[in-house]
């Protein structure tokens, strides 16, 4: 509450000092008369009040929000280091639905990051929100995979030149771990952007540990990607190069592109893609 007052009285203050600065570089017009001056202050009162109530409608807003969030019953949630293939540990965390229950069964969701530098960790989004999701009874799983920030620069530069290695298979060390437990009935894969990509490339390597996957604007064909995507730092950087390169390292990327593992899909998959995404375009998408 002192916060509150404090914060309105700094902006009661700061309104009046823009008045007056407004004022004063009217009168220093010498083309403006007192008349002009009155009616511009007249407007700017009202501009400033119009400011005011949408800034006001704005924190109401995130009041409501955050009302919405405190309606939501509480889960525990687990930090828990699963061993990679190469015997790392990766922290994953393991989000449990409200009165969470081991003799009971739950359906999982895996979600794969997008970046694919990163990490998955405390936030907020509307679109992957992970708290819902455990409120609606899933068991959550985010592995931080090869990629992610927070764990050591070798540890997030490792993916550059390694798309379809090392972190996929931290996805599938993980899946399998908490797949392995006796609550867990069937497990999906989800993920956007990189995380699309990857769940894209999951589909022809899982070896049936998914029971279904969520793409959303997923790159799908590597080879179409790097002759329509705006962004080349991550073609030439993280994939080596050009398709046509020829290179030992370009070979295996576009080599392992997902739709040259489409002959192993064999689980159901649910593709979204946004047709202003100039980033993955929207034939990624509709290829898929």
């Amino acid at each position: 509450e002192f916060r509150r007052v404090l914060f309105r009285s700094i902006r009661k203050f700061t309104d009046q000092i823009d008045r007056e600065q407004h004022r004063e570089r009217l009168k220093q017009s010498r083309k403006v008369s007192d008349t002009m001056i009155f009616d511009s202050l007249i407007l700017y009162d009202r501009k400033r009040d119009q400011t005011k109530k949408e800034r006001n409608t704005k924190v109401d807003s995130n009041r409501s929000q955050s009302e919405q969030t405190t309606q939501i019953a509480e889960h525990n949630t687990e930090a828990r280091y699963v061993k990679t293939v190469d015997g790392k540990d990766m922290l994953t965390w393991v989000l449990y639905p409200p009165q969470f229950d081991s003799a009971k069964k739950y359906p999982s969701i895996l979600i794969c990051l997008g970046g694919p530098q990163g990490t998955l960790s405390q936030g907020w989004s509307y679109r992957w929100n992970y708290r819902l999701m455990a409120a609606q009874g899933y068991v959550v799983v985010l592995p931080n995979r090869r990629g992610t920030t927070a764990f050591g620069q070798e540890w997030t530069e490792q993916i550059s030149g390694d798309y379809p290695g090392l972190n996929m298979q931290d996805y599938l060390c993980a899946a399998r771990e908490i797949k392995a437990e006796p609550y867990i009935d069937k497990i999906a894969a989800c993920g956007a952007s990189y995380g699309g990509y990857s769940v894209y490339n999951l589909c022809g390597t899982h070896e049936n540990t998914f029971d279904a996957f969520i793409a959303h604007a997923g790159i799908f064909n590597q080879e179409h990607m790097y002759m329509t995507t705006e962004e080349m730092w991550f073609p030439n950087f993280d994939n080596g190069g050009a398709p046509w390169d020829g290179t030992p390292q370009t070979n295996r990327h576009y080599g392992n592109s997902a739709h040259k593992l489409i002959k192993n899909w064999n689980t159901p998959i649910l593709v979204t893609h946004g047709e202003m995404d100039y980033r993955v375009p929207v034939d990624q998408g509709m290829a898929a």
